[in-house]
């Protein structure tokens, strides 16, 4: 019987279920991965984060809230990326082979090839970045477990790099974390690479699928073979949806999981120092660092009110600000903006 890759062209565009079908697969039910699963799908505007990063120091949060652009926590490690309806992103969950561990040349093979027919020759830059001449068009991950490697990535085909560069990369100063840092990188658009004659999205999808088709999968004796093209069954979809989205959804996830860090920083003349766990602010001090401040100068009193109201407060937006409901407005939204917002671009 010929061993033949299974391909799901998801059509879900909610991150967090196209996250949650990848654990579906990979820890819940490998037995239905066969000799290789490859996975398709476009997310909506959303900042997926590696498991192990800190998404406050990562991502412009204060940003992504007031646009309404979710963050998201894969299973795997690696740095931020951004998605968007014009970006496209595969999975490839295939049997544990040490020589295919960190192999991130072997996934990205048939990728290249299949960017060369349209001109464009790519290389590898720090084991799992994809490169177009000096720009970034698609970065790489890997989750391991004890039988199966789950590789996933990115390909930028024609994003909204404004937006991601408003989201990401941006300096944090104060802000000291251990957890994983995401390295910045000049990013392009497979599209503009291309030039004026650029399939569609939906055309280029297509094309790579009929790629990995012919490619078969890293590792597979041979190529050519017929591929199983299927949908999630309605089984599969309903265990998904409701036994593993409800925390590919949750802030706990998404936030929460973010290592213990600290915050320093100045404002109205006064230095603040907040220690963090599980993303809820568990101390909060000042001191006085000038007599003379521009506005908006604050007295000693207002700042132990606003350690008292914060202590115990969980890294949300709409709960930093109930609990410093009672001061002004803009008083309430340049404290907020200073203490937990970036401060410059990278």
């Amino acid at each position: 019987m010929k061993k033949r890759l299974r391909i799901i062209d998801l059509r879900q565009t909610e991150t967090a279920f196209n996250l949650a079908v990848e654990e579906y697969f990979f820890h819940r039910h490998p037995e239905l991965v066969g000799p290789a699963l490859c996975l398709l799908y476009v997310n909506q505007p959303s900042v997926v984060i590696g498991k192990s990063q800190n998404a406050f120091r990562e991502v412009s949060w204060l940003k992504a809230a007031e646009l309404e652009i979710p963050v998201q926590r894969r299973i795997s490690g690696g740095g931020a990326v951004y998605h968007d309806l014009q970006n496209l992103n595969y999975s490839f969950i295939v049997p544990r082979r040490e020589d295919l561990v960190l192999n991130y040349k072997a996934f990205l093979k048939a990728i290249r090839e299949y960017l060369e027919k349209f001109g464009l020759e790519s290389w590898i830059y720090n084991k799992s970045n994809l490169y177009i001449g000096e720009h970034k068009i698609s970065g790489n991950a890997q989750a391991l477990s004890k039988d199966l490697i789950l590789h996933h990535g990115t390909l930028l085909y024609a994003s909204n790099l404004a937006q991601l560069t408003e989201l990401l990369h941006h300096s944090q100063p104060g802000l000291y974390s251990k957890a994983v840092l995401s390295e910045p990188a000049p990013v392009k658009n497979i599209a503009e690479l291309i030039g004026p004659n650029a399939p569609s999205l939906e055309d280029f999808r297509s094309g790579l699928i009929e790629e990995f088709k012919q490619k078969g999968w890293p590792g597979a004796d041979s190529s050519g073979e017929e591929a199983e093209l299927r949908a999630l069954s309605e089984a599969e979809e309903r265990e998904i949806t409701e036994l593993l989205l409800p925390e590919f959804r949750s802030w706990e996830w998404n936030y929460a999981r973010s290592a213990k860090f600290t915050i320093s920083r100045e404002w109205a003349a006064f230095s603040w120092d907040l220690a963090l766990l599980k993303a809820r602010i568990e101390e909060i001090t000042f001191r006085a660092i000038a007599e003379d401040c521009t506005p908006p100068s604050l007295k000693a009193d207002q700042a132990y009110k606003i350690a008292d109201m914060l202590r115990g407060c969980e890294l949300r937006i709409e709960d930093l600000r109930a609990r410093l409901d009672s001061l002004e407005s803009e008083q309430r939204e340049a404290f907020i903006k200073a203490i937990f917002g970036p401060l410059a671009k990278k």
